[in-house]
């Protein structure tokens, strides 16, 4: 007979039971905490990513914190009750440490996960020990009694039976006028939430005296949130509640709402920062290299753990949010104001990395460095060169130029472009957390071939597409006015047809959909020509073509002729070794430099320190700045301001809180001055930035103390003042991560977001804006 949807959904549900003990064995195993007895639930250990581990560590944690205070407050007789407790270790792990002292522990199940428990426990010595000489194989299993002892009751069952729960429980001893802890972890939300609310409700009106206490997933509705629900989804695990209860304040008036007393709420954000110990921090933080910071602020911001509180155990809810102070208003985003939409053009698969560097190439193209994310299939460190086409999101790899070596894996590093031609300077970055980078590199686009392929015999190079399109390429002499300064500290160039001297000219593009021309093959650093291409008997080639006519999938963006050569200059005085820093082209004291702030090294060290790289000299100069000084941070944004001001924003301080501040430094004078803006500025890092006119854009990052999705800060340098703007959640069917990537201003309303957070849509938006 075929399973029924709720069968399926309780067997996938029971999966991440398995799973989920695997993480946790994987977390003691690094040292996050000490539990001996988990090993023996898993047949077979695997090593976790440092990002599960730690997220595995603070659910431990603040569940640990919780039933040692419920166990220490009430010295007499007391109860836990553990619902959904899978292969868990509590109950030994506290009765180990002597922790359970006149206390009986209560563990429910599906009955297929407590039969498997069940036979564990009685075949390991280990755990048996624990349990004393008193074990009682009940063989009641048609009733959900499987193992009893002295002070542990192993009951199976689904929690949709509430009359069969109550029944095991008044069957198996329970006293329900004694302080009882009931604990769900990651349990309720996959019940529907008629049963999940009928379980509290029971819970509330049958313990007078009682905390229960659930770890629940919160905020549904932006990006992360959508990406989080499509994964459990995709398990047949689909979150039940989290679109009814989305905020921790709504969890706490669905405790009140169901008949408890009092509740409290608590993000995991929240607790690490405000509840754990510096000592406690600093020991977790140094066990494994560690530099996934976005993604670990923005998981414990979709996860809390929520008290609800009756009778005598109404001081847990104090105890739960002791030291929590709630955020004040700063800022409230404004709806509506920014629009969003895919380049989807192109049919190729889209690009997919984030931790890169970019810079405009044109007014409508750009290259791309680095960065995490895909090749051959598999997630992995790049060290390629793309170009990606800003109307259409098609992108082609570039290769090194012969006997050129190639730039190898490296993400978080800076890119700006220099005078001198196609040249940019490519600073620092890393390979791993524990292999950062120093080297100083000049990185030159070589377009003579591709000129040669596309430019018109008289020399004519002004055209325009079938479709009106027209396109800036840059000759050897000169670079984009819209590169300076490149990536994510662009100010805005407004007119894509000033040459500024630089020997740029307009291109033709012909129609394209052409079929007969050379493409780049999706292969790091090689390129190949579709049959029958002829480049030089048809000299204007379309920079879009397919491989097949009949797929569309194999669109990409012509980079035919482009190579790129890459020389490295001697920075024996320069910075030590460094990656999440900012770089951007300014002038220093009459001088053409690239000037780099900040960043993080080796053994978690985060710079406060300023250089300047003088592009005619080759060489570094520390820069020592007086006045207000900046603090120490990576990922923080940089740009310019009236050509020799230096705006910092934001990032990542030494205690890995993000900041709230903005600093201007005058590159003349070396001063510094500390910005006050009224309302203050959220706390955001991992985003970029850009400067129009006198007005500071942020564009998205991550707030861990925010849970309201990414936003564009506007910030007015002269008036002190700051708005914030909500960015769309989702782009299509596609949730849209703003962190971690690159962006580059087009016009004074528009910027393309090129690549994103790796678990996203991976396509190139472009917000079109009404903030100024």
């Amino acid at each position: 007979m075929p399973r029924s949807s709720k069968q399926g959904n309780d067997v996938a549900v029971q999966g991440t039971n398995d799973s989920s003990i695997v993480s946790k064995c994987s977390t003691a195993s690094q040292g996050y905490f000490n539990d001996d007895f988990l090993r023996l639930f898993v047949s077979k250990t695997s090593r976790r990513a440092p990002l599960i581990n730690r997220g595995y560590y603070i659910r431990a944690q603040v569940i640990d914190d919780v039933l040692k205070q419920f166990l220490s407050v009430h010295q007499g007789k007391k109860q836990i009750i553990s619902l959904g407790a899978g292969f868990d270790s509590a109950f030994f792990r506290l009765r180990a440490s002597g922790h359970l002292v006149n206390t009986t522990f209560y563990e429910v199940d599906f009955p297929d996960v407590v039969r498997r428990k069940a036979t564990i426990i009685k075949t390991t010595a280990q755990l048996r020990q624990q349990l004393g000489e008193d074990i009682n194989d009940a063989q009641e299993y048609a009733k959900g009694i499987f193992l009893i002892s002295h002070d542990y009751r192993l009951l199976g069952l689904d929690l949709t039976n509430l009359p069969g729960l109550q029944r095991c429980l008044q069957q198996t001893g329970i006293n329900c006028h004694l302080p009882t802890l009931l604990l769900s972890e990651c349990v309720l939300t996959y019940m529907e939430v008629r049963s999940s609310d009928a379980l509290i409700q029971w819970a509330s009106s049958s313990f007078p005296n009682a905390v229960f206490l659930t770890y629940e997933q919160i905020h549904p509705s932006d990006a992360f949130g959508l990406v989080m629900r499509k994964h459990f989804e995709k398990l047949n695990s689909p979150l039940k509640a989290i679109k009814t209860y989305p905020t921790t304040e709504a969890q706490q008036q669905r405790f009140l709402s169901l008949g408890w007393q009092g509740a409290s709420a608590i993000d995991m954000n929240t607790y690490y920062n405000t509840r754990l110990p510096v000592k406690e921090k600093l020991r977790v933080e140094s066990l494994e290299p560690f530099d996934e910071f976005e993604e670990w602020h923005l998981k414990c911001s979709h996860y809390a753990v929520i008290a609800g509180c009756n009778g005598t155990c109404s001081n847990m809810a104090e105890f739960l949010s002791e030291g929590h102070q709630p955020l004040t208003a700063q800022c409230i985003p404004e709806l509506s104001s920014i629009v969003t939409f895919p380049l989807s053009e192109a049919q190729q698969k889209p690009l997919r990395r984030f931790g890169h560097a970019s810079s405009l190439l044109s007014a409508d193209t750009a290259i791309v460095v680095g960065g995490f994310g895909e090749d051959g299939g598999k997630h992995t460190r790049l060290g390629d060169v793309v170009v990606v086409d800003l109307k259409t999101g098609s992108w082609g790899m570039v290769p090194a130029s012969h006997g050129t070596q190639e730039l190898g894996p490296r993400m978080h590093h800076s890119l700006t472009a220099i005078s001198g031609g196609n040249r940019w300077l490519l600073f620092g970055g890393r390979s791993s957390p524990t292999r950062p980078y120093n080297s100083t590199l000049i990185l030159t686009f070589d377009t003579k071939q591709h000129d040669t392929a596309v430019r018109k015999t008289d020399d004519q190079m002004s055209a325009t597409s079938e479709d009106g399109n027209q396109v800036l390429l840059p000759d050897s002499t000169g670079v984009s006015p819209n590169c300076l300064p490149s990536g994510n500290n662009s100010r805005a160039q407004t007119n894509a047809n000033e040459t500024d001297g630089s020997g740029l000219g307009l291109v033709r593009l012909q129609n394209r959909t052409a079929k007969n021309c050379q493409h780049f093959v999706a292969r790091r650093g090689r390129t190949a020509q579709a049959e029958n291409d002829n480049p030089s008997s048809n000299p204007e080639k379309l920079r879009y073509s397919e491989k097949n006519p009949s797929s569309r999938e194999n669109r990409v963006c012509d980079i035919t002729g482009f190579s790129y050569q890459c020389s490295e200059t001697p920075n024996s005085d320069g910075p030590v070794p460094r990656w999440r820093h900012s770089a951007i082209r300014a002038n220093v004291r009459g001088k053409e430099c690239v000037v780099i702030y900040g960043g993080r090294g080796a053994e978690d060290a985060v710079f406060s320190d300023c250089w300047a790289f003088d592009v005619g000299g080759l060489d570094w100069q520390r820069l020592e700045i007086t006045g207000d000084q900046p603090p120490a941070s990576h990922s923080h944004s940089t740009c310019v301001w009236q050509d020799t001001r230096m705006v910092i924003a934001g990032g990542l301080g030494t205690d890995m809180r993000p900041l709230t501040s903005v600093h201007v430094i005058d590159l003349e004078t070396l001063r510094c001055q500390e910005i006050k803006l009224t309302p203050s500025l959220p706390p955001r890092y991992s985003h970029t930035a850009h400067v129009v006119d006198s007005r500071l854009l942020l564009v998205g990052g991550v707030n861990p103390l925010g849970g309201g999705g990414y936003t564009v800060a506007v910030v007015d340098l002269e008036a002190l003042t700051c708005r914030l703007h909500s960015i769309p959640a989702c782009v299509v069917d596609r949730p849209l991560m703003v962190h971690g990537h690159t962006s580059e201003l087009l016009t004074e309303t528009s910027l393309a977001i090129l690549g994103e957070e790796a678990t996203a849509s991976h396509l190139v938006h472009t917000l079109m804006t009404a903030l100024l």
